[in-house]
């Protein structure tokens, strides 16, 4: 079990508090003249503890090496309103990925905003149950790209895309400035290492499960950018051997649906259920 940061603060602070109690208890006539000794100035902690970076790089590789996974998230989003009043929404997802371009995910939030996302490596389409609305786009590629664009065309949020990200991307650790263990967790039925990270936009936390399976099992996400800094946080359920088969990600039009257009760029109507159907 690896001391917390707490511990080791109090490890190394303590001789510096027992050598004054020893000198005095040794001779007290003398307490008034003998002055302690100072303990040797130790080197300042790494902004980027070494142990930190390495539990990243080991779980951005593991989540790389996944070509199937089901994941079942429990999401709390905080969102400003008035200008500095913090507010929460809660929701979950369960997604389901296929290595490199085959997703599936089911959202259930609050004030009924549920849908699902699909791509089947060729159209992601965006379906509203409660409408029968159904919006889709050409996005041949993989399963990151195809979030990006739509992210980047028509303003679409994927629960959890940074763990995506992490899966994608060759090095996690580029953009860090500060970086440290911060304890161990249980979450869920797991037994955790506690991690923080910083970079210029974002503050983040990551709870990953140690082994030879450095799964994340909690993401605490603060954005810098708003003076409130909302917060983002997601408790996270893996399935490493689920079964698929092609139809869970090719999508059928349930009777009664009715395909619209996505808004367009750059409006700020960007929601398939703002759309108006085609014709």
């Amino acid at each position: 079990m690896r001391k917390s940061r707490s511990v080791r603060v109090l490890v190394a602070v303590l001789p510096a508090l027992v050598a004054p109690v020893l000198i005095l208890g040794a001779n007290p006539g003398r307490a008034a003249t003998q002055p302690a000794t100072s303990p040797p100035a130790k080197a300042a902690a790494p902004a980027i503890a070494p142990e930190a970076k390495d539990a990243l790089t080991r779980m951005g590789e593991f989540l790389k090496s996944l070509q199937t996974f089901s994941l079942h998230q429990d999401i709390v989003r905080e969102q400003v309103i008035n200008g500095d009043l913090k507010v929460q929404k809660t929701s979950t997802a369960d997604v389901s990925v296929r290595q490199p371009s085959d997703l599936k995910s089911e959202v259930h939030g609050d004030d009924d905003k549920n849908h699902t996302l699909l791509f089947d490596g060729k159209v992601l389409t965006f379906y509203v149950p409660e409408t029968k609305y159904y919006a889709q786009m050409d996005a041949p590629g993989t399963t990151d790209q195809a979030l990006e664009a739509a992210e980047a065309r028509y303003g679409i949020e994927f629960p959890t895309r940074d763990l995506l990200f992490m899966s994608s991307t060759d090095d996690l650790t580029k953009d860090l400035t500060a970086a440290g263990f911060v304890g161990t967790s249980r979450i869920g039925d797991a037994d955790t290492e506690h991690y923080a990270y910083r970079t210029a936009d974002v503050d983040y936390q990551l709870w990953i499960q140690p082994g030879d399976k450095p799964l994340p099992r909690r993401l605490v996400i603060t954005s810098k950018k708003l003076p409130a800094k909302p917060q983002y946080s997601a408790t996270l359920t893996w399935d490493l051997a689920p079964r698929f088969d092609d139809a869970l990600f090719a999508f059928r039009p349930p009777e009664g649906a009715t395909k619209i257009a996505f808004g367009a760029p750059g409006s700020t109507k960007n929601s398939p259920t703002q759309a108006q159907p085609q014709k």
